[in-house]
């Protein structure tokens, strides 16, 4: 469980909002592999959680050509990490890298929790 259950209670909202939109709306209108990918694997952290990079690529809502090509452009920019499964070769997980985390916890925290602005 999260020691910040308020911040993962915000990404978490995030993440369900985007959902909810895709109930009105086609998601190639809101396609936006980059965030999707940030607020998964910033919940996943909040969770203490390992995101494998095909369960990434379901996530970001996006072809999975489309989502590895993402995936393998926020990595080379020092935005994500990739890390082998020592127990499974085939398999690899994706974290954000500490200083992308920090930034994302920033950004959750400066959401206000009734209006889900930025402040």
């Amino acid at each position: 469980m999260s020691s910040r259950p308020h911040l993962e209670q915000k990404a978490a909202a995030l993440i369900a909002e985007r959902d909810r939109r895709a109930q009105f709306f086609a998601e190639e209108l809101f396609a936006d592999p980059a965030w999707d990918i940030l607020l998964d694997l910033t919940l996943a952290a909040l969770q203490q959680r390992r995101v494998t990079v095909s369960n990434l690529c379901i996530g970001a809502h996006v072809p999975q050509t489309t989502a590895l090509r993402w995936i393998k452009m926020m990595a080379d920019e020092g935005l994500l990490e990739r890390q082998d499964d020592r127990l499974d070769a085939r398999r690899k997980f994706v974290a954000l890298a500490p200083a992308t985390l920090k930034k994302m916890l920033a950004y959750l925290e400066s959401i206000d929790q009734k209006t889900g602005c930025a402040g």
